[in-house]
């Protein structure tokens, strides 16, 4: 069933299936005699205790998943999460045991208090680049959760030390750091190192301040004003994909 909340808009609350049901979809749109309403919210406990449910399919209308939404679904082992999703409320997927993995998109600004709380199997979270806030607890008592990355710098981002439990977080970094006429910046998330010039900058240097970062480099993207790259320039054993900018003229 749906409740309305606002002219053609309405909140999904499962009051008919059963709790046996093993897989839902949520739909974008209902028809309610005869008038079309745009499902925007998985409303507060609207799943909740669906021990069997294993897999749910969320219309990319639904922009918000409430209070306790699939809190306690033991079986649920994956949830794909719309584009237009923006807020995961308290509780939502807590003590979902069967979750492995997360990937939070981009729009989501906030994840509630113990959203995934209790999630003993949780292992790796990918959150998209529009958070702002990780409310306390969110993460906590999730045992087997290893990493936490965030495709936003820490600045962007409320929290405080009770939101990831144990894991490690890795933010992206503030800003481009600028060093001897060089901008560079080195995303942890996909290992790839980004160097600018100044229009007549060469490389190598000495005592490179990205040198940390080539043992785990992957891709190494050299963007406009760097005008050579001579013979030594990178100590990258894992490098991968090298992507060069239209200023090189020489390289050794």
């Amino acid at each position: 069933t749906v409740s309305s909340l606002y002219p053609a808009e309405c909140s999904v609350v499962c009051t008919t299936c059963s709790e046996s049901s093993v897989e839902v979809t949520i739909p974008s749109s209902v028809m309610i005699s005869g008038t079309k309403f745009n499902v925007v919210s998985i409303g507060e406990c609207a799943f909740y205790q669906f021990t069997n449910l294993s897999e749910v399919q969320i219309s990319t209308s639904v922009s918000e998943i409430r209070n306790y939404a699939f809190a306690n679904c033991d079986g649920l082992t994956a949830v794909e999460f719309p584009a237009g999703l923006t807020h995961i409320c308290d509780n939502a997927f807590e003590d979902c045991d069967g979750l492995t993995t997360l990937d939070v998109p981009d729009l989501v600004y906030e994840i509630g208090q113990f959203a995934f709380g209790g999630c003993d199997n949780l292992v790796t979270v990918h959150v998209g680049s529009g958070i702002t806030h990780l409310a306390p607890g969110c993460f906590i008592g999730c045992p087997a959760l290893q990493t936490i990355w965030v495709n936003a710098p820490e600045s962007q981002v409320g929290h405080d030390g009770t939101s990831f439990s144990d894991a490690e977080v890795i933010f992206l970094p503030e800003a481009p750091d600028e060093a001897d006429g060089f901008t560079w910046s080195y995303d942890e998330i996909t290992n790839t190192l980004t160097i600018s010039g100044n229009g007549e900058s060469v490389l190598p240097i000495e005592n490179p301040p990205w040198q940390e970062y080539e043992d785990s480099m992957y891709t190494l993207v050299i963007g406009n004003g760097i005008r050579e790259i001579g013979a030594y320039a990178f100590d990258a054993d894992r490098l991968g994909d090298v992507f060069i900018g239209k200023d090189v003229e020489r390289l050794s």
